[in-house]
């Protein structure tokens, strides 16, 4: 499993006491998921949280065939970080990349952990040539899945901090 730096956690806490930035979502909102970017020296990590129900259409242990693909689908559409987040500038390269896909969904996995509700996790570790010339990233993922409508985004790059929200009328986040 994939180690998160304390760096997420500490931007998490600096976005959340600035009032005039939008506010985050609460857990397990349907519609809404969030994404959060930090860089630390030459390490850039993005961690994206959403309910279960915005990327897979279900929330539940998949039973039917078509359940079991639609799982073994988003699990390669997460993986290919390339399509899901194209980095501007920064020279980055994928180091590690973690789902908690097959934790919750599969087989064996226990149904009430949670109670009713589960939320997808991705997280993304890069090495970055040149972190000081990443200008932004731009996504695919309220696109690529319908039932997401907001994406709010947390970033702390280079010595500049941020929160926006993202929509169908925007997907792309300048760290300048």
């Amino acid at each position: 499993m994939l180690k998160t730096s304390g760096l997420i956690g500490l931007l998490t806490l600096v976005l959340a006491t600035h009032a005039d930035e939008p506010a985050l979502p609460s857990a397990h909102v349907h519609g809404q998921a969030t994404l959060t970017v930090a860089v630390e020296g030459k390490a850039l990590e993005i961690h994206l949280d959403s309910a279960a129900m915005n990327l897979l259409g279900f929330e539940h242990r998949a039973n039917s065939q078509a359940e079991k693909r639609r799982l073994t689908a988003l699990r390669k559409e997460l993986d290919d970080v390339q399509q899901r987040l194209q980095l501007q500038g920064g020279q980055c390269r994928l180091r590690e990349q973690w789902t908690n896909i097959g934790e919750r969904f599969e087989p064996g996995s226990d149904e009430h952990r949670d109670g009713a509700h589960r939320d997808i996790e991705a997280r993304y570790r890069f090495h970055c040539e040149r972190p000081s010339t990443l200008r932004g990233l731009r996504t695919d993922l309220l696109s690529k899945y319908p039932a997401l409508s907001s994406l709010s985004v947390q970033w702390l790059v280079g010595g500049r901090q941020g929160a926006l929200t993202l929509d169908n009328s925007r997907d792309n986040v300048s760290f300048r």
